[in-house]
């Protein structure tokens, strides 16, 4: 599956690329606007290959309790941060992406202080659980937005691709409009998993309450649950980068 996604990536790369090739031998406004169906499609498809902080994303969603629209801006904060950091870093100029990025666009700083964030918010998911009980109530909209910030911290690299490849060939409006449709597509595929993981979650604690368990222990238990997999993932990341 991963195979025909990745191939499917490239064609579409090299659609673009050829797309930004005859804007800047004069092609008209209307190829940006035949590119940009094409972008939505591309960061949707782009969204499903490993990265993207997904599993952080599930992890979160599913420990915390939030509600389905905090759930929803938390995942269209991280897929923004991830395709703006991208947009930032090459109209800031290449003397800027030298320090910050490694191998094959990697931002190891970036992914450093990400996964450093995604640490504590983890310690601060079980640290929760294992308090003694005083309710149960939902964090601030601040609080999730940030989680979704540090999650997409990491800069997209095919959006640092297309931007760098656009403001090359002096087309950077040609870019900023890919990237943004290109966001979309990332936005779409990140929305719909949180959304699924959140009435997943809910669900099961229906269930839960149904079969007469303690909801607010059940609760306590999923966030404990949720934490503890966010510790993991980052630092599994951390070691592996």
């Amino acid at each position: 599956m991963w195979f025909e996604i990745m191939a499917l990536q490239r064609e579409i790369q090299q659609s673009v690329a050829a797309s930004m090739r005859a804007l800047a031998d004069g092609a008209g406004a209307g190829e940006i606007m035949l590119m940009l169906p094409m972008a939505v499609f591309f960061g949707a498809v782009h969204a499903l290959t490993p990265g993207h902080s997904k599993s952080f994303l599930a992890a979160y969603v599913a420990g915390s309790g939030v509600s389905l629209p905090r759930a929803l801006s938390t995942s269209l904060v991280l897929s923004l941060t991830h395709v703006g950091m991208a947009v930032l870093i090459a109209v800031l100029g290449l003397q800027i992406v030298s320090p910050l990025l490694g191998s094959a666009g990697r931002s190891f700083l970036l992914e450093g202080l990400s996964r450093g964030v995604l640490l504590l918010v983890g310690g601060f998911m079980i640290w929760r659980a294992v308090r003694p009980a005083h309710g149960h109530s939902e964090s601030s909209a601040l609080h999730h937005g940030g989680v979704g910030f540090a999650a997409g911290l990491i800069p997209c690299p095919l959006t640092l691709f297309v931007m760098s490849f656009a403001l090359a060939r002096n087309v950077p409006l040609a870019g900023l409009s890919f990237a943004a449709a290109m966001w979309l597509g990332v936005a779409a595929t990140l929305a719909i998993l949180a959304l699924t993981i959140a009435l997943f979650r809910d669900r099961v604690n229906a269930t839960l309450a149904w079969l007469g368990a303690d909801g607010q222990m059940a609760a306590r238990v999923l966030e404990g649950a949720g934490g503890a997999m966010l510790l993991a993932l980052a630092m599994v990341a951390l070691w592996s980068g």
